[in-house]
C-alpha cells in the first residue's frame, strides 16, 4: 500500500543484509572510505550495541593531522553521503599519547542509528601503557608462580591422601585447587605480558605517532582488561581462602547451613524466579514503551532486581501511569520484598539454629584451628 510513497525501505542491520558494495569516489585519500573492508583487515570485532551486534567489517576513512586536510575530507564525505539511511553504525576511533605518564589514550564513540531514525551515543576512554618497563612487578610475578606451584605441590599431597572422591567433596580443597590454578595463569600471563619486547603492535603504535596512520590498539587493550579481570578473580578466590583456613570444629557451621538448607532454597528459588518473571513481563507490557529502563524484558528483570536494593526512580513510575505505577510498586514491594525475600532468610535462619542446637548437643567446642597446624583433612 505505501509502494508509491517509500522508494526504498531500510531495516534493520544483520550479517546477511550488511552492504558491502563500493560507492562513491573509488580514489584519492579517501578511497578506503567508499570500498568495504573485511573484519580481518581492519582487525575488527564483534560490537555489541543497544539494538544489534555488528561485525568488525565496514567503510573507514582516516583522519589526517592537519585540520585543514581533515575538514576537506569531512567534506568529501559530506558532499558524497558517506553516512544516509541505510547506515547503522558509526565508530570515531582516536589515540592520544601522553608523553608524561607514556600511556595511551584510546577514546572511542560510539553512535547506534536505529530503523526508527533517532541517535544513540556512547562514548569509551581507556588507558593503555604498551611499554612496560617496571622490574618489580615481573619479579612479583616470579614469585607468584613459585607459590602458586608450591600450594599446587601440596594439594596433589593431599589428592594422593585422600584420593579423587574424598578431595573433590571438600569445598577448602576445591577452593585452594582453583585458586592455585588461577594463580599459576595469572602469573604466566603477566610474565609474558611485562617480559614481551617491542611487538608489531607497539611499533605501529609509536610509530602512528609520527604520521596519519591509525593503529587500533582495542585488541591490546582487550587483552590487557583479560588480565585485570583473572587478577581480580585471583584476589576474590584469595579472600575466600581466608574462610577456610580455619575449621569450627569438625564441620564449619556455615557450610553445614549452607548444605542443609540447599534443598528448600532451590524449590523456594523457581517460585521466586517465576514470581520475578511475572513481574518483569508485566512491567515491560506496561510501561515499556514510555520509560527507556523497562524497554526490554531482560533489562525490566534487571531493573526490578534493582528495586530489591531499594534502587529505583518511583517519580518517573507514577508520572507514567497515575493508577499503575503506584499499584505496580507497591505489589511488587509487598510480594516480592516484604514476603519472598524475607522468607529467604527465615529458611537459614532455621537451619542455622538446628544446626547449631545439633553442635550443642553433640558438645563440639568452637575453636580456630588453622590447618597448616593439622594433618591432612579429607572431605568437606
Amino acid at each position: 500500500i505505501f509502494d508509491s510513497v517509500f522508494a526504498e525501505c531500510f531495516g534493520p542491520y544483520t550479517y546477511d543484509n550488511e552492504n558491502k558494495d563500493s560507492f562513491g569516489a573509488h580514489s584519492g585519500p579517501t578511497s578506503s572510505a567508499w570500498q568495504w573492508s573485511s573484519a580481518q583487515s581492519l582487525g575488527g570485532y564483534h560490537f555489541y550495541g543497544e539494538v544489534e551486534t555488528y561485525g568488525g567489517g565496514g567503510f573507514y576513512a582516516d583522519l589526517p593531522k592537519d585540520r585543514e586536510q581533515a575538514e576537506a575530507l569531512l567534506r568529501e564525505l559530506r558532499d558524497g553521503r558517506w553516512l544516509d539511511e541505510a547506515t547503522r553504525m558509526l565508530f570515531v576511533d582516536m589515540n592520544l599519547y601522553n608523553p608524561d605518564h607514556n600511556v595511551f589514550v584510546l577514546v572511542n564513540l560510539y553512535i547506534e542509528i536505529p530503523p526508527t531514525a533517532g541517535l544513540l551515543p556512547r562514548s569509551e576512554v581507556n588507558t593503555l601503557k604498551l611499554l612496560q618497563d617496571e622490574h618489580c612487578q615481573v619479579t612479583a610475578q616470579v614469585l607468584l608462580l613459585v607459590l602458586s606451584l608450591w600450594t599446587g605441590l601440596m594439594q596433589a599431597a593431599e589428592l594422593a591422601a585422600c584420593g579423587w572422591w574424598g578431595y573433590v567433596t571438600g569445598i577448602a580443597h576445591d577452593m585452594h585447587l582453583l585458586a592455585t590454578v588461577v594463580g599459576v595463569v595469572v602469573s604466566i600471563m603477566g610474565i609474558v605480558r611485562n617480559c614481551r619486547t617491542l611487538d608489531p603492535d607497539t611499533d605501529r603504535g609509536l610509530a602512528a605517532l609520527r604520521s596519519d596512520e591509525f593503529v587500533d590498539l582495542l585488541k591490546e587493550r582487550s587483552n590487557y582488561d583479560n588480565y585485570r579481570q583473572v587478577v581480580v578473580l585471583l584476589l576474590f578466590l584469595s579472600c575466600l581462602r581466608l574462610l577456610f583456613l580455619s575449621d569450627f570444629g569438625r564441620h564449619s557451621k556455615l557450610t553445614s547451613t549452607l548444605y542443609r538448607s540447599l534443598p528448600n532454597m532451590v524449590s523456594f528459588s523457581f517460585m521466586f524466579a517465576i514470581l520475578m518473571c511475572s513481574f518483569s513481563m508485566l512491567a515491560y507490557l506496561v510501561f515499556g514503551t514510555d520509560l527507556y529502563v523497562f524497554r526490554t524484558f531482560s533489562n525490566s528483570l534487571f531493573v526490578l532486581i534493582e528495586v530489591i536494593t531499594g534502587q529505583l526512580d518511583y517519580q518517573s513510575l507514577a508520572t507514567t501511569n497515575r493508577f499503575l505505577g503506584p499499584l505496580f510498586y507497591m505489589a511488587f514491594i509487598f510480594f516480592v520484598v516484604f514476603v519472598l525475600y524475607n522468607m529467604f532468610i527465615v529458611i537459614l535462619n532455621d537451619t542455622y539454629y538446628i544446626v547449631r542446637e545439633e553442635a550443642a548437643a553433640a558438645g563440639e567446642v568452637e575453636m580456630y584451628e588453622v590447618h597448616g597446624k593439622k594433618s591432612v583433612s579429607c572431605g568437606s
